[in-house]
């Protein structure tokens, strides 16, 4: 029975004291709620068929583009105090180039 239960156990003394709590006149000021008391079974069924947190291919190809971009163009920009204008800032020319050339990579969608 216990292998059916999301939270794989049985409810404890003391648990649904706090629920009989909600659905009395000590907790007034809470109305119109529906609160699913079911050892998570709600939660468990939401998380497989609507809350799917995978990454697609091309989400993961995308990010990897990314990851790649800062490695290898400004990472190195950060690391040379060359690049650096006033205020240890990247200078206005620098940044220019870089979102001229994420955007010609399909990487820069601001």
């Amino acid at each position: 029975m216990v292998k059916c239960i999301p939270q794989r156990r049985l409810g404890r003394e003391g648990e649904l004291s706090a629920q009989l709590m909600l659905a009395s006149d000590a907790d007034g000021d809470n109305t119109g709620a529906t609160l699913a008391v079911d050892g998570g079974h709600l939660v468990s069924s939401l998380w497989l068929t609507i809350m799917n947190f995978a990454i697609s291919s091309d989400l993961d190809q995308l990010r990897r583009r990314i990851a790649a971009f800062v490695s290898d163009r400004l990472l190195p920009l950060e690391a040379d105090p060359a690049s650096y204008g006033t205020h240890d800032n990247s200078t206005e020319g620098l940044l220019a180039q870089l979102r001229a050339e994420a955007r010609a990579a399909g990487l820069w969608c601001l």
